[in-house]
């Protein structure tokens, strides 16, 4: 049996089938500091935090008493957890599907409103379940419209949902979106910006086929195999630059690492990026294979 140890499915199982092995999947240990809750500045906790995390807690505790061995995608994740249970919980990546996500020279994008896509057009991608601090949408935004200023041929793909997945909604708005969208009135060129919510998995696919740099900022929290499936799908990648990436932002032709509260850092980086020739950018065959090599 294999389970997911942060919600509580885990707890009962043994209880039904008391003798077939439980291999526990442990994606994430909260922490009180060094690690999400005390991340970003701009978005301080409050005192009650600590006590709601730490309570949080007592399900991933349950589940390693409950499972003979446990999983988890990486180095950094599995640090999370207490010293005297990291010997039971071993580091193995979920991997990607590779002969589905590969690049594919040949793809296009039309979204509704008239707005098409080709190969060879500057387009800047960045996508999240949700649009929201967590996943940095404010400092991307933020950076966004100086890019777009630098570049005039550039244009913006933002995939995701209005709502939150792990943070809280804007208190002055009804979303994120809505919130940066009003800090930004006047800066940003919202004609070179598509916000296309969710999509269906193949179109999101061809995002990232075409997208020439993919931004992707988040607080310290799980490495997603989202981040791979754009790298083997040959997508240059702007990572924020914490110590759980330095190891796949070696990648020296996939991802170049930024601060996540500086902006700049990454704006300057997509524009040096532009700035490389063509048959020199576009090396998604080489990314691609590059990440197939490490997913297998």
């Amino acid at each position: 049996m294999i389970g997911h140890c942060g919600w509580g499915e885990v707890l009962f199982v043994k209880d039904v089938w008391p003798n077939v092995p439980l291999l526990g999947y442990f994606e994430f240990f909260y922490r009180v500091s060094g690690s999400d809750l005390d991340f970003d500045p701009e978005f301080p906790s409050t005192t009650i935090e600590p006590t709601r995390i730490r309570t949080r807690n007592t399900i991933n505790l349950l589940s390693l008493d409950t499972a003979n061995w446990g999983q988890t995608p990486t180095e950094w994740q599995r640090a999370q957890y207490p010293e005297i249970h990291r010997s039971r919980i071993s580091v193995i990546h979920e991997g990607i599907d590779t002969d589905l996500v590969h690049p594919e020279p040949s793809a296009r994008l039309w979204l509704r409103g008239g707005a098409s896509f080709a190969p060879g057009d500057e387009i800047i991608t960045y996508s999240a379940r949700n649009l929201e601090p967590y996943r940095g949408f404010h400092t991307f935004m933020r950076a966004l419209a100086k890019v777009l200023e630098q570049r005039p041929n550039a244009r913006a793909i933002i995939v995701g949902a209005d709502g939150v997945s792990y943070g809280r909604l804007p208190e002055r708005a009804a979303n994120w979106r809505e919130y940066m969208l009003t800090e930004l009135e006047g800066r940003l060129d919202l004609r070179r910006v598509s916000f296309v919510g969710w999509l269906p998995y193949q179109q999101y696919l061809a995002v990232l086929q075409l997208s020439s740099a993919h931004v992707y900022l988040t607080y310290p929290l799980c490495c997603r195999g989202r981040c791979w499936r754009r790298w083997r799908r040959g997508v240059w990648s702007s990572a924020r630059a914490r110590r759980r990436w330095k190891r796949r932002s070696t990648i020296r032709a996939t991802a170049i690492s930024s601060t996540f509260s500086m902006p700049t850092r990454w704006r300057n980086g997509s524009a040096r990026y532009y700035a490389i020739p063509p048959p020199l950018r576009r090396s998604g065959r080489r990314r691609g294979s590059t990440c197939s090599r490490i997913m297998t």
